[in-house]
């Protein structure tokens, strides 16, 4: 909602994390990724896109709800098989006003109406979508969108791990490095 709701208005860069944010991204108390890169951008640091958690997403692509999920979004009559999509858990991420403005506040506002509608946890090929109560209070949708934000901000669809890709700052390179994802 932030998005849709700021987007004529937006900072030169946004930080999105969950109240969780240490289990993910480090000790508050110490040295860590969020605090690294909050320094960076109040001093001027570009940084288009850039996940904050330390992990690679491990939970499996499931074929029917991130089918869902992906065609709803982007309203794409096909999504990514598994494996083609490879990213960071947990939608802890910074972002620029550049990247969220590729897209034209109409896409935000579709996605909004979509992910919090019952089509967007309706699986079955219907005419209404069908849904339960489990389907609309669990976080399913929520937790798929860590597949999708570095799409939705223009990175490609496989987001090199953080120490090989060419496009950040060291910094960014260098916290948080968790070789066994390697192959993740």
């Amino acid at each position: 909602g932030y998005i849709l709701h700021s987007y004529n208005r937006l900072p030169d860069h946004m930080v999105f994390v969950h109240a969780d944010a240490p289990e993910h991204v480090g000790s508050l108390d110490r040295p860590n990724i969020l605090d690294d890169t909050l320094q960076a951008v109040i001093n001027g640091v570009r940084l288009p896109f850039a996940h904050l958690g330390g992990n690679r997403v491990t939970m499996a692509w499931n074929r029917h709800s991130m089918g869902v999920l992906w065609k709803g979004l982007f309203g794409s009559s096909f999504a990514p098989a598994a494996g083609e999509v490879q990213t960071y858990c947990c939608s802890h991420f910074v972002v620029s006003r550049e990247r969220v403005l590729l897209r034209p506040r109409r896409f935000y506002e579709d996605a909004l109406g979509f992910v919090t509608s019952e089509a967007s946890y309706s699986y079955l090929p219907t005419a209404r979508p069908v849904t339960c109560g489990e389907d609309v209070t669990g976080r399913l949708v929520c937790q798929n969108m860590m597949f999708v934000w570095h799409v939705i901000f223009g990175e490609k669809l496989n987001l090199p791990h953080r120490m090989l890709d060419p496009q950040l700052p060291l910094f960014l390179k260098t916290r948080n490095v968790r070789t066994a994802y390697m192959d993740l």
